[in-house]
This record gives structure tokens, sequence and C-alpha cells, in this order.
């Protein structure tokens, strides 16, 4: 499992990304110093999906637009934990 935290960048996590890994990341549907944009996600999604990572967002600004575009590269909003 690789959570990203605060990072504009993909490039230092695929190295850690090996098959079959978990993703979490914080992903904004505007331009962030600090989270990494949904097109740069996009961009390495053919990549992930061969090597058969899942992708979970976090974080989000416009929920409804990142999911909907996050439904269609492969990726998921993260599953939330609640205590029942």
């Amino acid at each position: 499992m690789v959570f990203t935290g605060d990072t504009s960048s993909p490039e230092p996590f695929m190295p850690y990304l090996t098959n079959g890994a978990y993703l979490y990341t914080e992903l904004p549907a505007y331009n962030s110093p600090v989270h990494l944009h949904i097109d740069k996600l996009r961009a390495v999604m053919p990549e992930l999906a061969k090597r058969n990572i899942k992708v979970f967002i976090m974080h989000l600004d416009d929920e409804e637009a990142l999911c909907k575009t996050a439904a269609e590269i492969g990726a998921a909003p993260a599953p939330m934990y609640t205590e029942e």
C-alpha cells in the first residue's frame, strides 16, 4: 500500500507500486502545488493498470466531478471506515 500524502507528482512513488499494490492519493480537480491533479493521474493510469494497481482517491475538492472522472479512468474514491 502506498499513500502519497501531499505530492503533485506520482513519479517518486512509481518504484514502490509493485504488481497488485494499492495507491491512495489526494486528488484535486483544480491545479494545486501540493496534490496530484486528476490529469496527472490520468496520464499514469495505463501503466498502473498494467501492474494491476488499485487506485483510491481522497481529499476531494469537487467530489462529484472527481468521482465521475475517476470511474472513467479506473480509479475509485477511498472507502470510508465507519465504526458500527
